[in-house]
């Protein structure tokens, strides 16, 4: 995955949701370190909620790391099966597609298994990804992987697209992940 060619997918980030999180504090905090260094390498994000209505706005934490966008409110698990989703992500013109969010065995697992199938190189982080349940979490990494998404952590994913010491953005990273 090189910077050029990856994007960032936040997945369903809210306000009613986060607090049913079985890890809630290290997701956020994870999740907010990661969309810092995506931004410092100048890389695309993309954001979603699942029924904004229903569940809530991406949490504060969230909202502050990403500055402005504009999520993209969906009711399907998967975010491939959202027309505007996959018109967001077509338009970026990106191969490699980096998954963070909640819950992980429902909308993280859909969207990873179809962006693979769609022919989409996708790495999901695994440390900024959770459910209500460890349990749900650690058969949902099983089945992504045997389905060909490939498994990552924040700092191995910010330093793979980083790609060197000498590269910009390297003390940004480095005083991120510290």
């Amino acid at each position: 995955m090189l910077r050029e060619d990856g994007i960032l997918v936040c997945i369903d980030y809210q306000e009613k949701l986060m607090p049913a999180m079985a890890h809630q504090d290290e997701l956020i905090e994870n999740t907010a370190k990661l969309i810092q260094g995506i931004k410092a390498l100048d890389m695309p994000i993309v954001v979603t909620t699942q029924y904004a209505k229903g569940l809530g706005e991406t949490v504060p934490k969230i909202k502050e790391a990403l500055g402005e966008f504009n999520a993209i409110d969906k009711h399907t698990f998967s975010c491939v099966r959202n027309e505007q989703f996959m018109e967001t992500l077509e338009s970026y013109d990106r191969g490699s597609v980096i998954i963070t969010g909640a819950e992980a065995h429902i909308c993280v697992m859909q969207t990873a298994i179809d962006l693979v199938r769609e022919g989409f190189e996708v790495y999901v982080v695994v440390d900024c990804i959770d459910s209500r349940k460890d349990l749900d979490k650690e058969i949902s990494l099983r089945r992504m992987e045997e389905e060909g998404v490939l498994l990552a952590t924040t700092e191995s994913v910010l330093y793979e697209a980083l790609l060197g010491a000498k590269e910009p953005g390297f003390k940004e990273i480095s005083g991120i992940v510290k």
